[in-house]
């Protein structure tokens, strides 16, 4: 990872992670410094036949059984801890891919740690339920029982705005369920999911249950969307892609978050003075660029001009500019056109 800007302090793979090597590939593409322009990376995009390999072996460690449910949650926990660990290198490195300011970074890597860490939780508790069939004439005395498996491989296909806690509310839960995951990250924020790759591997999760396969989603996407031995499609991003998703996925399982109106209701007994701020920092945190920024106030008619007047005057005491900069508040957006 080169910087035109400043020196870089920090190396972060540029290849795909298949079967735990990073690997290489004919075609590169570049992630900008989303506020000065600069090249900060070349990273090679995943080719057909690397997504065809990398799908096929994790398909084949599904298939050979994941380890026990202890044993992941381990994982978790221990990447946890290296998240802790690396808490600069990758807020550094967020700053520049995605734009941030220096404490949504921060803030991103402290949901992502809690994800960790809940999930660790719920992996041990994986448990199937008793099922009574008192209501069945002549099966009182018996009882069924369901057990929970893994589904195979998870496709996670993630957005740039939360370019890590996201990626992890997909590949946490997936690998606590003992599932092999795919991730393909936004090509705007390819290095923070690179950067997490290391510390899952370095939390000694086996390298063949986890591939990073970098690129666009018209390339990478689309091949990925091919790929039969992919059981379960998890996707964030927009209702288009979403649709999709959806159709190519036919029978198999989904989760789709998609783009939404996020509104905030006011009314006439709130405290403004506590209020106002509050809205003002969810409508332009991370530039307003998350689908749970506040997008449409309602105030009761009564307030709406003091409303009004004072979340201008919130909005001030927001300064956008250079995201390295600590008085900053609202970074730049992901992209020029954006």
């Amino acid at each position: 990872m080169t910087n035109a800007a400043s020196t870089n302090e920090w190396k972060v793979p540029e290849g795909c992670l298949i079967n735990g090597e990073w690997v290489e590939s004919s075609k590169r593409f570049s992630v900008l410094d989303k506020f000065s322009g600069a090249i900060v990376a070349q990273v090679y995009a995943a080719d057909q036949d690397q997504v065809a390999t990398a799908v096929r072996s994790l398909h084949q460690a599904v298939e050979a059984g994941a380890p026990a449910p202890h044993e992941r949650a381990q994982v978790l926990r221990r990447a946890a801890f290296g998240l802790e660990a690396q808490r600069e290198r990758i807020a550094y490195v967020m700053v520049a891919e995605a734009g941030f300011v220096t404490s949504d970074a921060h803030g991103e890597i402290d949901r992502a740690i809690i994800t960790l860490n809940l999930s660790a939780e719920e992996t041990t508790r994986l448990i199937g339920d008793m099922v009574p069939f008192a209501a069945s004439p002549g099966a009182h005395n018996r009882v069924g029982f369901t057990v929970r498996y893994p589904v195979g491989v998870v496709c996670a296909i993630t957005p740039f705005n939360s370019p890590l806690n996201t990626v992890l509310h997909k590949v946490a839960p997936a690998w606590g369920a003992g599932n092999a995951i795919v991730l393909k990250p936004s090509a705007y924020t390819p290095l923070t999911s690179a950067l997490l790759a290391e510390i899952l591997l370095e939390a000694r999760m086996p390298p063949e249950f986890l591939s990073v396969l970098q690129g666009e989603g018209d390339t990478v996407g689309t091949w990925l969307l091919k790929e039969e031995a992919i059981a379960f499609y998890t996707f964030t991003g927009s209702t288009r892609v979403g649709r999709i998703i959806q159709a190519a996925a036919g029978l198999r399982r989904t989760q789709m978050e998609l783009g939404s109106i996020a509104s905030t209701l006011l009314c006439a007994d709130a405290d403004l003075d506590r209020t106002v701020q509050k809205i003002a920092n969810a409508t332009f945190g991370k530039a307003a660029q998350v689908c749970t920024s506040v997008q449409r106030l309602y105030d009761e008619r009564s307030i709406v001009d003091d409303v009004a007047e004072r979340l201008v005057k919130a909005a001030a005491t927001l300064p956008a500019g250079d995201p390295r900069n600590p008085t900053v508040r609202i970074g730049p957006l992901i992209t020029e056109e954006a």
